[in-house]
């Protein structure tokens, strides 16, 4: 009987999710007409080249985990399995989220204004707001499994995870203490980071056939 395939690009995923979210949180976030209202960003270029980005990071991720899955770095604990699937059901649902942004908002920032203009004016939280939020929620959670699962992998490398999970928690730590954006776009570019590191040491690491990472999974 033949070997497996080797899964020897099993670390391109997430190589790609921190270089095109370097180029969303660093590029294009800072071109959006935030001042402007919600409309006039839904409606812009740079709101449009974000949506079609980080629904290619949220698909990345989903490739990545399933990578992990299929080819754990070394020794997972038990619960891995459960870390990768949480991590590619939080990125299916940002990629939801992303894709409704897109097509759906984007038509009516650009052809029916009201509703969005409308919205700005609102007070509390709106039902889009608090989808927004739990899709971002759902996608940390899975974010923060994976990478602690790895954290607690023998054998694995570990600066790719800790800065990722570093750069989700202290986003909106510096969010609020540096303002302007600014806060933010480091916490962001931290954790787009690690997802490069954690990539590249995916990529140097030792061959693994499929049946032998799902015989280490299960």
């Amino acid at each position: 009987m033949k070997n497996a395939p080797s899964l020897d690009v099993a670390g391109l995923p997430f190589v790609a999710a921190g270089i095109l979210g370097w180029v969303i949180h660093l590029l294009l976030t800072p071109l959006l007409p935030t001042p402007a209202g919600f409309a006039a960003v839904a409606a812009s270029n740079a709101f449009l080249w974000r949506g079609v980005l980080a629904s290619l990071v949220a698909l990345s991720i989903m490739f990545g985990a399933a990578g992990l899955l299929y080819r754990p770095e070394g020794e997972a604990p038990r619960w891995g399995g459960i870390a990768a699937a949480l991590a590619m059901a939080g990125a299916a649902i940002l990629l939801a989220q992303e894709w409704g942004q897109l097509f759906i908002v984007r038509t009516l920032a650009i052809e029916q204004p009201g509703p969005l203009l409308q919205m700005d004016r609102a007070t509390g939280t709106s039902m889009y707001d608090l989808g927004a939020m739990l899709a971002l929620a759902a996608f940390a959670l899975g974010c923060i499994a994976l990478t602690v699962a790895s954290l607690l992998t023998r054998g694995a490398h570990k600066i790719g995870p800790a800065l990722v999970i570093a750069g989700l928690l202290s986003t909106p730590l510096l969010a609020g203490v540096i303002r302007g954006g600014a806060g933010a776009m480091l916490g962001n570019a931290v954790m787009d980071l690690g997802w490069v590191l954690w990539g590249i040491s995916r990529l140097r690491s030792p061959r693994v056939t499929a049946a032998e990472g799902l015989a280490r999974a299960g």
